[in-house]
């Protein structure tokens, strides 16, 4: 299996852990970010040190990371603005 095959399946797999976090916390649970944390970080790495044509093939797999990122990052401030008015 070639390394752009490995760095596309390991996006394909912190997609789904982004969306099970948004759903977490849609559900009113904390998600678990640490690890997620720590994975984006070694897939990260792993860009990085790929061939420059590798990193542009999986450009598209990043930018949907990094959107649905965003929309977490988005989804966490709410649930801390609701926690801080209820706490009031």
């Amino acid at each position: 299996m070639s390394a752009n095959n490995n760095l596309e399946k390991e996006f394909h797999k912190i997609h789904s852990a982004l969306d099970e976090a948004t759903q977490q916390l849609e559900q009113g649970h904390i998600p678990a970010l640490q690890p997620l944390e720590s994975r984006i970080m070694a897939l990260c790495q792993s860009v990085s040190a790929s061939p420059p044509a590798t990193a542009k093939q999986i450009q598209p797999l990043m930018g949907q990371a990094i959107q649905k990122l965003d929309i977490l990052a988005q989804d966490l401030q709410t649930y801390q603005d609701c926690v801080k008015k209820e706490g009031s």
